[in-house]
């Protein structure tokens, strides 16, 4: 399954309420995030609160139940 299409529908589902970045895990700083926030596959999906905590990380490609589930730990 392609996950492009999944995390572009998620992008365009939170547009207004969340921020949405990609980052490509085959650059330096890429690597870098993934390995500070445990990213092991893509789609990863981490949120974070206004200070930059994590608060969860969601690793799906379900687009419905991740939508629901960001939507959920956002608030």
């Amino acid at each position: 399954m392609q996950a492009k299409p999944v995390v572009d529908g998620i992008e365009q589902d939170l547009a207004g309420r969340a921020t949405v970045l990609r980052v490509d895990l085959l650059t330096e700083a890429g690597t870098a995030l993934a390995r500070r926030f445990g990213v092991e596959f893509t789609p990863t999906f981490v949120l974070l609160d206004r200070r930059g905590a994590v608060v969860d990380t969601v690793r799906a490609v379900d687009r419905d139940n991740t939508v629901s589930r960001l939507l959920e730990l956002g608030g």
